[in-house]
């Protein structure tokens, strides 16, 4: 039995340095995650305050500007990313469980038949995209060819 066996000086086994560096580089990954995700819900939520919430309905356009020029729902990416950086973050299993229950959410009104249902976070994307043909058309149909769904469109 050597030294590094103890379990007092086990930090010092090579093994377990790399594996500690490792760990330390997907928390720092998360860590920044959790700063952009902060930044994409702040200019998010304050684009959609000013240019949804505080208009009425007939007076609202659609958004395709900032953070909307390249995501159509740069707010849900958000959501999304909270339990993501939890996990980075906790190295923690459990925290996987936490991001499939939180991207769960309970839809409240009539669009796409789930009233009171459960539903993805993704299914929410799509039933908000239908909504928005709706109402904008061929102009959203067009806008969804330019930008990606949760993450920017690589154009060619």
């Amino acid at each position: 039995m050597g030294i590094l066996d103890s379990p007092y000086l086990s930090f010092l086994n090579p093994i377990n340095i790399y594996l500690q560096i490792i760990g330390l580089v997907i928390q720092i990954m998360g860590l920044i995650i959790i700063f952009c995700g902060l930044i994409l819900y702040l200019i998010a939520g304050k684009i959609i305050t000013k240019e949804v919430y505080s208009k009425a309905t007939e007076e609202r356009k659609m958004m395709t500007t900032v953070l909307y020029a390249y995501i159509r729902h740069p707010l849900y990416l958000s959501f999304i990313l909270i339990p993501v950086r939890f996990l980075l973050i906790t190295l923690n299993l459990l925290s996987l469980f936490y991001f499939i229950i939180f991207t769960i959410s309970i839809r409240s009104d009539e669009e796409c038949d789930r009233e009171g249902k459960f539903t993805f976070v993704t299914q929410e994307v799509r039933c908000e995209e239908e909504y928005m043909k709706k109402i904008y058309g061929k102009d959203y149909e067009e806008y969804m060819e330019k930008t990606g769904r949760l993450l920017p469109k690589f154009r060619k």
